[in-house]
């Protein structure tokens, strides 16, 4: 275990672990085949075991993989996962993506219908108002409200 504390107290020491954690044993598994029930843990039944995660500061995924490599459990038969963290879920991005899209057809309607400019086409913070004043957004369904 020295071994472990002393190389998780270099990488700490050294700015490169920003957030790392142990998982509590017990738990839950919520599943839709076994009729949305929850089964506690722990989980004999798992191939594999998560202990906790380590969330690194580096350059890159190489960078990343040579700190892993270097982990004292690997000798004990144990595992080391190394994977990029998202900037942002894919559901979110698709979101701001549409919200974008909307925004610019926005602007150009309110553009095509005061061609000249005109009071009230913008709020503080350029948020894009219909020519009646409301604001502008996304319906639940994707469509445009104005």
């Amino acid at each position: 275990m020295s071994r472990w504390t002393s190389w998780f107290d270099r990488l700490t020491q050294q700015g490169k672990i920003k957030s790392a954690r142990p998982l509590m044993p017990e738990g839950q598994i919520v599943s839709w085949n076994r009729g949305q029930t929850a089964t506690d843990g722990p989980f004999a039944e798992s191939k594999e075991a998560i202990g906790g995660y380590f969330l690194l500061r580096v350059k890159d995924r190489n960078e990343a993989l040579e700190i892993a490599k270097e982990c004292p459990t690997l000798k004990y038969g144990l595992t080391v996962e190394v994977r990029p963290l998202a900037e942002q879920c894919p559901h979110m991005q698709r979101l701001n993506e549409q919200l974008a899209h909307a925004t610019a057809q926005t602007l150009e309607s309110v553009s095509r219908q005061r061609p000249h400019g005109g009071r009230g086409n913008f709020q503080a913070g350029g948020t894009p108002l219909s020519p009646r004043g409301g604001k502008a957004g996304i319906r639940p369904d994707g469509n445009l409200w104005h």
